[in-house]
């Protein structure tokens, strides 16, 4: 088992261990200030090398799901979002769109027309981009992406296009061979800086790989809402079926990351707060 073990921990490090030990009741339970954390896990939707540019790929996934809390329109940062009415949550995975026709159905009548044919763009694209990618539960990566869409739109309510077309591109320039320049030529400025913001840096010659994540998930605090709301997504995708990573110490690893770094941006935004809040209830085995 991967032991982590903080340094100098603030109160709110022993707050985050504490929510690790004993799961909140309820979804007010898991509020916490942004905190530093020695935790290093790679994340679970980590890909393997990316392949060259491949022709335009599906994708298979089971249709799970739950029972979810009431929801109430929020605005955040510009863009609508649901709320909840308060209730505890129960956690419903998001997994039930096979391939893009799938998705584009159920889209139709919620989204723009104008949006629909950007976000054909932006799939087509990203499936060049990823290829044949597979993440280390033997999933496509065609799966992860139309999770986090089905997320952003199913369950947090986000229409805005930029976000949405951010969902889909949020780890082709950090796992694939293309650039934010091309991401910019293709899709404009907002959508590359959210794409940036989503991309971790890789660790210069002499930094700790560590140190280096840590970095990149603390300067989420510092980020606009779109990005959060992007990032958020893309975490609650990785997590929500995270009993399929095929090693159990990265299980752990990730749980306590996820609550520590990663829940506290959560608490910016509702609906996202009161699923990661079910998800932490439903998986606080990890925590033992």
């Amino acid at each position: 088992m991967n032991t982590i073990q903080p340094t100098n921990a603030s109160p709110v490090q022993a707050r985050a261990r504490e929510l690790i030990a004993a799961p909140p009741q309820d979804a007010d339970a898991v509020s916490l200030s942004s905190s530093p954390s020695s935790a290093a896990a790679e994340p679970v939707g980590a890909p393997s090398a990316a392949p060259p540019v491949a022709p335009l790929a599906g994708s298979a996934s089971p249709a799970l799901g739950a029972t979810a809390r009431e929801a109430v329109p929020a605005q955040v940062g510009g863009f609508q979002v649901s709320g909840t009415s308060g209730r505890p949550a129960e956690f419903q995975e998001r997994s039930h769109w096979h391939d893009w026709g799938t998705a584009r159905t159920a889209l139709a009548g919620q989204l723009p027309t104008s949006t629909l044919e950007r976000l054909d763009e932006t799939w087509d694209f990203a499936m060049r981009c990823h290829g044949d990618q597979m993440r280390p539960n033997n999933e496509p990566y065609a799966v992860h992406l139309l999770e986090v869409l089905e997320i952003l739109t199913q369950g947090a309510g986000v229409k805005d296009c930029d976000i949405l077309q951010a969902g889909l591109l949020h780890d082709v320039v950090e796992d694939t061979g293309h650039s934010l320049d091309e991401i910019r030529d293709r899709f404009g400025p907002s959508v590359t800086e959210l794409v940036d913001w989503m991309t971790k840096p890789e660790p210069k010659e002499g930094e700790d790989p560590a140190v280096v994540r840590e970095g990149y998930l603390q300067r989420f605090a510092e980020a606009p809402e779109a990005a959060v709301t992007v990032k958020l997504a893309d975490r609650l995708s990785n997590v929500q079926r995270l009993y399929s990573h095929p090693r159990p110490a990265k299980q752990r690893s990730y749980y306590r990351e996820t609550v520590e770094q990663v829940m506290p941006q959560a608490t910016r935004q509702p609906w996202f707060e009161g699923q990661f809040a079910a998800w932490q209830r439903k998986f606080s085995y990890l925590a033992e």
